[in-house]
């Protein structure tokens, strides 16, 4: 930890303190010293309420929004992991010719749901494809009709 605080001090040019009370000490570490950590502290507590609050954290707070970080990035390999064992069991019925009386009838139901999820998935990009080619369409100059050619009509002689 005082490594890491040291590393603070150089590479942001801040003004820090420790105190850390230990479970079997009767006395804090503090760090760097008393008359220095009572200076910071005197100095921080001269701030008004508002400007001291503004960047602090409980650790309540802090220990929630790892948690939401961590469960966030647990469903997002939870989803990879389902996608992976979704094309193992295709994989196998297209390339290994298993057939579908082989399957669980838990992992019909996923392969089921995993490909009408992918044929959403398909039809919303073939409709933002279809949508670019309308807007580049619109976009392109007007060909002129076919009996209309080089500013006379096809019915003029």
């Amino acid at each position: 930890m005082m490594r890491k605080k040291l590393k603070l001090d150089i590479v942001c040019s801040v003004s820090e303190f420790a105190i850390i009370y230990g479970r079997a000490d009767n006395e804090p570490v503090i760090w760097p010293s008393r008359p220095e950590t009572a200076q910071l502290l005197m100095s921080f507590q001269s701030f008004p309420d508002a400007e001291r609050s503004k960047e602090m954290t409980t650790q309540e707070a802090y220990l929630r929004e790892k948690i939401a970080m961590y469960q966030e990035l647990l469903n997002k390999y939870k989803r990879e992991n389902k996608n992976m064992q979704m094309d193992l069991l295709l994989r196998q019925f297209h390339q290994q010719g298993k057939s579908f009386e082989n399957f669980t009838r838990d992992e019909l139901c996923d392969l089921l749901s995993y490909l009408e999820e992918k044929k959403s998935e398909l039809n919303k990009r073939i409709a933002y494809v279809e949508g670019l080619a309308q807007t580049e369409g619109d976009n392109q100059p007007q060909v002129p009709d076919q009996g209309f050619i080089a500013g006379h009509s096809s019915t003029e002689n």
